[in-house]
């Protein structure tokens, strides 16, 4: 007895680790990279039944197949500089059904409860890129609020937080929604429109765009190399344009020889062009 009990615990631990490794996680665990502020549910991100690496970047929702306005919204994740693609970046979207409603099956656990079973997950791929297909949902029954998709994103190296939701134009409640507050992740209201039989809108989402304490720096500064005050052969004590430590005032950096060349005949004659040559040689 005491011999099958041990078996069947360790099968239960076993068990235990196996759905535990499936299961998304946090690849930061907490990372020292917190951004957004407070943001109820959005640990839901987590919930997704499938491992983010397997995550692609389509994702069908539950409803899709069920009667009302089909969809089709599709767009690309931006860095910061709202260039550059973001790829591995997850998404988490969840909206109400045709009643408005959140809907439950009776068997939801976690946020799932609240959020209800009309949701999925994406992840940009390599040029940030994602797509899903649902239904327009319903407003709120009883609301004057707009219809609308929560979003969730999930960076690798941040934790997740919230952007703005997706409001539909046209909508008769979207007026009331307006805000002097910008948008979290760029402009969320998208332009439905028909195509092939079924609505298609597009939203681009900008990484940590108004979303606070969400880090400035986009890449290095560019600068001379000198500190100020270092005698630089080609110029005085200052450098040429003063004390440009840390900026792109020096002409050579800036502009290049032949533009340097130019910027000093503004400050002296040509008898002296041949030394400031030599001279700018020296110091580049």
């Amino acid at each position: 007895m005491k011999l099958l009990f041990l078996i069947l615990f360790v099968a239960c631990i076993s068990l235990t680790s196996c759905s535990q490794n499936n299961a998304p996680k946090d690849p930061t665990h907490k990372s020292k990279i917190h951004v957004g502020g407070n943001c109820e549910g959005c640990e839901a991100i987590y919930e997704s039944p499938v491992p983010f690496e397997q995550l692609n970047s389509v994702d069908t929702l539950p409803d899709f197949n069920d009667q009302g306005p089909k969809i089709e919204i599709s767009g690309i994740v931006y860095q910061r500089d709202g260039k550059t693609p973001a790829k591995d970046v997850v998404l988490y979207v969840y909206h109400t059904d045709q009643s408005g409603v959140y809907p439950k099956k009776g068997n939801e656990i976690g946020w799932a409860k609240r959020h209800g079973y009309i949701r999925g997950w994406v992840k940009s791929d390599k040029n940030g890129f994602y797509k899903f297909y649902t239904l327009v949902p319903a407003s709120y029954p009883n609301s004057r609020n707009p219809k609308h998709i929560h979003p969730t994103v999930k960076e690798t190296d941040k934790n997740e937080y919230w952007i703005d939701e997706y409001l539909f134009e046209g909508d008769p409640y979207l007026e009331k929604e307006k805000s002097d507050r910008p948008p979290r992740g760029g402009n969320g209201i998208v332009k439905p429109y028909m195509k092939d039989g079924m609505l298609r809108a597009t939203r681009h989402i900008i990484l940590g765009l108004n979303v606070p304490d969400y880090p400035k720096a986009i890449g290095k500064k560019i600068q001379s190399g000198l500190a100020i005050g270092t005698n630089c052969p080609a110029f005085d004590a200052l450098h040429f344009s003063g004390a440009d430590k840390g900026k792109s005032a020096c002409p050579m950096c800036k502009y290049g020889y032949g533009q340097g060349v130019m910027v000093w005949i503004n400050y002296t004659n040509l008898n002296q062009l041949n030394d400031f040559v030599k001279r700018m040689e020296i110091c580049g």
